[in-house]
């Protein structure tokens, strides 16, 4: 009756030995990080260009204290890339895979002010490879990462040239990864689309649309 009763109201019961749940490990943060994580979940939340110039100055100064802390410079990355000041994020990245090389936070702001740059600095399509090279970097760090997966995959886009396979299949992959994430599975969708296979597309599609439906109810 329960498991009628869910299916009716579009939902499927999932009994606990259908969804193990691995060992919960929880750690005490060092100083550091601890003094960073309200100036990180700001930069995570997302920021204004006016936010970011104060959240920037906050990152500075306890980076300042804890210059030997990864996740901190990380952070520091983070705010600098968020306030336009490309160089900066990626010297702070630089400086945090320093100590730890595998601080995918640091990858990743490292991987956007990288992209960034390319633009802003008019640097030639060349520039591109390395781009790439760094986003297989991270995902080699983090496999089940959906951010390296999608931006290897916009750097064609970027680049304003044909997606390769194995980026689509990148793509493909982070939206399995992340299904909740409506921006990742538009975008596989789309180049579904471009590619002709319009059943899967319209497969992707069929969460969104389920939930553009729920909320004009």
């Amino acid at each position: 009756l329960h498991e009628l009763l869910a299916r009716r109201r579009g939902h499927v019961a999932i009994g606990r030995q259908q969804l193990p749940i691995g060992p919960i490990v929880v750690r005490v943060l060092p100083p550091g990080e601890a003094e960073m994580m309200p100036t990180r979940i700001r930069s995570d939340v997302g920021v204004d260009e006016k936010e970011a110039a104060i959240v920037v100055v906050d990152a500075r100064r306890v980076a300042a204290k804890h210059p030997n802390d990864p996740a901190v410079l990380a952070a520091l990355a983070e705010a600098e890339f968020d306030s336009n000041h490309d160089d900066a994020a990626i010297a702070a990245a630089d400086r945090a895979l320093a100590l730890d090389p595998k601080q995918v936070n640091a990858l990743i702001q490292k991987g956007y002010a990288l992209s960034r740059k390319i633009g802003v600095d008019r640097l030639p399509d060349t520039a591109w490879k390395n781009v790439r090279s760094h986003w297989v970097k991270a995902n080699k760090v983090e496999n089940d990462n959906p951010i390296p997966l999608v931006q290897y995959y916009r750097t064609y886009l970027e680049q304003d040239i044909e997606p390769t396979r194995t980026s689509i299949e990148g793509l493909e992959w982070a939206m399995a990864l992340a299904p909740f994430d409506p921006s990742i599975r538009w975008q596989a969708a789309q180049q579904m689309i471009r590619n002709e296979r319009l059943a899967d597309a319209a497969e992707a599609l069929a969460p969104l649309l389920a939930l553009a439906s729920a909320q004009e109810v």
